[in-house]
Order: structure tokens, then sequence, then C-alpha cells
């Protein structure tokens, strides 16, 4: 059944945006009954103990792991 909810190809149409410094969602469309499209966002933040929360997960693609990994940059003053 996933491989019906699941894009053959995520990275190829996910939208990854860094909403903070500690929080990205990725939107990833798909078909619901393979008729109606709509989609899912995964919500990752980073926690100051350095532990990751995922909400409502997608495919976890290269460029997410990537983004996810990557060191967090403080705001501009």
């Amino acid at each position: 059944m996933s491989e019906k909810l699941i894009p053959k190809n995520p990275s190829s149409v996910q939208v990854i945006r860094n909403v903070t410094p500690n929080v990205v969602t990725v939107s990833v469309p798909f078909l619901r009954f393979e008729k109606i499209p709509i989609g899912g966002r995964a919500t990752i933040i980073k926690l100051t103990s350095g532990a990751i929360a995922v909400f409502s997960p997608v495919a976890l693609t290269d460029e997410v792991k990537a983004k996810i990994t990557e060191p967090n940059t403080p705001p501009p003053s």
C-alpha cells in the first residue's frame, strides 16, 4: 500500500523549507486512492539536546538527511 502513497522518486518532487534555524518542513505531493492529489508534510525539529523530533514523516531522501545534519547557523544580528 505504501508504494501507492509515496512518489516513485520523492527527491524530484519534495520541497524542503527552513522555517527557523531549528525547524525544517518537507512537503511531498501524492495521490490518495490514485486519483485525489493531496500531499504530506513532515516537520523536523532540532532540539537543544542534539536530538531530532520528526512529526508526520515523509521519505528520508539524501537531501533531507543532508538538511537535518547540517550545522545550525545563527540568525543575522
